[in-house]
């Protein structure tokens, strides 16, 4: 029994004409690893210099805990000042992760450090970006976006493996009905074929994400 993960495709640069055919359209994910050579974030985002941006800042903290229904959705395991939690991520293992902050609000200029891919399609809010943080250990359980957006993910700093599944695939995934997140009583890296018998056969991407690599992620996976 097993689970069948092919690597993600990956370009350095790709036309808007072949990303639209090849991907978009398709619902093909893709990462694309010079897309943010333009960017002045791609050297000037470091640690130390998002901590004296916005270091004094507040955060929700959230950990790998099911999701539980008595509680208002999204609701964080703790709050932390960002640059504590910087500094904690950069001295050992957390779980604890960093879910949709919005430093923009806080720090308005740094809308000037990126860029939106506009040259490969439209409908980007560009006022409204997010970031997400994670330690080695953090782990996100496996779910898709209730917005249903086609989204772009750069990833900074470190490496992230990212497995993706196309929706399609949600039933044998156990995802709870009327929820945007599957059963977490199972490894996807790992799972007991004999407990869930019903992920033996699906197929999924898999990749390594490294500093500066933008993960395109079709709506629903």
């Amino acid at each position: 029994m097993s689970m069948k993960l092919s690597p993600i495709d990956h370009v350095d640069d790709i036309s808007k004409e072949d990303f639209i055919n090849n991907y978009l359209i398709p619902r093909k994910p893709l990462i694309i690893r010079k897309a943010t050579q333009s960017w002045p974030a791609l050297q000037k985002w470091t640690f130390d210099y998002l901590k004296e941006t916005v270091g004094d800042k507040i955060v929700p903290l959230y950990d790998s805990s099911k999701a539980d229904p008595s509680k208002p959705i999204n609701a964080s395991a703790a709050e932390m000042k960002f640059g504590d939690y910087i500094d904690l991520i950069q001295k050992e293992p957390t779980d604890l992760r960093i879910f949709l902050f919005d430093p923009i609000k806080y720090a308005p200029a740094l809308l000037d450090d990126y860029r939106s891919p506009t040259n490969l399609m439209g409908g980007f809010l560009d006022k409204y970006p997010n970031m997400f943080f994670g330690g080695a250990g953090s782990v996100t359980f496996l779910h898709y976006d209730i917005d249903l957006a086609h989204i772009f993910h750069t990833h900074f700093n470190g490496r992230k493996h990212v497995i993706l599944f196309d929706q399609k695939w949600s039933d044998r995934l156990y995802c709870i009905p009327f929820a945007t997140y599957a059963l977490e009583d199972y490894d996807i890296e790992n799972p007991d074929f004999k407990k869930f018998p019903a992920l033996d056969g699906i197929e999924g991407r898999e990749a390594i994400l490294e500093h500066g690599d933008t993960l395109f992620m079709p709506t629903g996976y």
